[in-house]
């Protein structure tokens, strides 16, 4: 009984592999003899091969559309897996969350590699000339050998190339994207944004320029200075001072000194509404303007900054221009009205609604007028800086929201100018370390027109969380 058991399961195996383990091919070796580019769409794990003999293996043919254009081999496929051989590699091209990798070694003479989306790539290489474009959160790994290596990388994706071994590299990295390369004779290029390079190899000749938020690590033979656009580039021996054997060697990126201000970025503050007397007690006539300071926010997205310097590039001057959104938020369900001559507010008191927020929300377009004293201009990242002045501001939109719920949610907005000043002019003193700006701003114009409500002047304090 037992044999039979063991004897059926294998004739079933057997049978299971019969049925489900055929490999279709849609092309014959002749039809992809000629065909050194592919272009793979969707959602697949492709594997590559080189071989003298072109093959295109797949499981399914109904997960797999394979079609030849222009002498390019174009892939899409959803969740099957595909063994693609053939003779020669000129152009690799990767749309979408395709996995794929080499068996053995792939040689040409030039190879592009153009990899979008959140592609998995792993590549074993032998050229003599390289492009790799690499966007989106792909993370690629390359090793091999190529004598030229041509590479762009931007938004959020990985390189490791550490392993492939090249004599001359060319980089253009940006957004949040790393790379690790290894060169022997030439590492050029620029690193932007907020982007990291690691190069290895210790190159002969670096030419690279990188942003002051872009990351840059080396390791080199020789003691030098470079010139790189608008900073110099320090290549120092270890901090032991070591010349006969040097343990390590580092990268200094000394920027010239030029004046940058601390304007440019994202602020969230909380607003207060002072009084003449610089209390926050509001006339009892005007009570209904009481404030739920909590929830009372400001935001300035400072959109463009020019700096111009004063003295030695520590002590500027700085303006452009901003957008600014002001939320006074109200105690109370209160409902504002500006068609009268005078402003005018009323508490909502039916019972039956339960009331959420009322709130008054104004915009204004913003110029700066700051003077500004830093320690360090090379580097923001290593300066305190002090500074003070004044912002002014022209109204470009005004409105109340009342939210409460009555059986359903309901939501009220009133578009209106509430008697509001079209103008204002504040004054700004701000203090950090880094790109750690702390600010407050005191308005010396009345937040309404004179006569038309009570004198309150805006008074708010904030912080910078992102900084450019």
């Amino acid at each position: 009984m037992k044999n039979i058991f063991i004897v059926s399961l294998g004739f079933f195996m057997i049978l299971m592999q019969t049925v489900f383990g055929q490999e279709d091919s849609s092309y014959s070796s002749e039809a992809l003899m000629h065909i050194s580019k592919i272009n793979i769409q969707g959602k697949s794990d492709v594997q590559l091969e080189q071989t003298a003999t072109p093959f295109l293996r797949f499981s399914n043919p109904d997960m797999v559309e394979a079609s030849i254009e222009n002498d390019c081999l174009y892939l899409k496929t959803a969740g099957e897996v595909v063994f693609l051989g053939l003779l020669n590699y000129s152009q690799i091209s990767i749309e979408g969350i395709t996995a794929l990798k080499s068996k053995g070694k792939i040689k040409s003479n030039f190879l592009q590699l153009k990899i979008e989306g959140a592609a998995s790539v792993k590549l074993e290489l032998e050229t003599d000339s390289l492009v790799t474009d690499i966007d989106g959160a792909a993370e690629v790994s390359l090793q091999g050998v190529s004598s030229i290596h041509h590479l762009q990388i931007d938004g959020a994706a990985v390189l490791k190339a550490e392993k492939l071994q090249t004599k001359k590299t060319k980089v253009n990295i940006d957004g949040i994207a790393k790379a690790t390369v290894y060169t022997t004779e030439e590492i050029s290029g620029s690193i932007t944004g907020l982007s990291q390079l690691n190069y290895k190899g210790n190159p002969k000749q670096i030419k690279l320029q990188a942003d002051e938020t872009a990351k840059l690590l080396g390791f080199t033979q020789d003691t030098s200075l470079y010139k790189i656009g608008s900073n110099e580039l320090y290549i120092i021996d270890d901090i032991e001072g070591n010349k006969n054997n040097p343990i390590d060697k580092n990268i200094v990126i000394k920027r010239k000194k030029k004046f940058n201000g601390h304007w440019g970025g994202i602020e969230l503050g909380w607003n207060f509404l002072s009084n003449n007397d610089f209390g926050f007690n509001i006339p009892n006539q005007f009570n209904y303007l009481e404030q739920n300071f909590a929830k009372s926010n400001t935001v300035n997205i400072n959109l463009i900054e020019k700096n111009v310097n004063i003295v030695k590039n520590k002590f500027g001057f700085l303006t452009g221009l901003g957008f600014q959104y002001q939320n006074y938020r109200f105690e109370n369900n209160v409902f504002l009205s500006g068609d009268s001559t005078l402003l005018y507010g009323y508490f909502d008191t039916d019972d039956t609604k339960s009331h959420v927020k009322s709130k008054l929300v104004v915009n204004y377009l913003t110029l700066p007028l700051i003077f500004e004293y830093q320690t360090n201009s090379r580097k923001k990242s290593d300066s305190f800086h002090i500074s003070a002045g004044a912002i002014l501001g022209l109204r470009i939109g005004s409105h109340t929201k009342n939210v409460f719920f009555d059986n359903n949610k309901q939501k009220i907005k009133d578009k209106d100018d509430f008697h509001l000043n079209p103008f204002k002019a504040e004054l700004t003193c701000r203090i950090g370390w880094s790109r750690l700006n702390f600010f407050a701003n005191y308005s010396m114009t009345s937040l309404f027109e004179s006569g038309k409500a009570p004198g309150l002047y805006p008074f708010t304090v904030g912080l910078a969380v992102l900084s450019w």
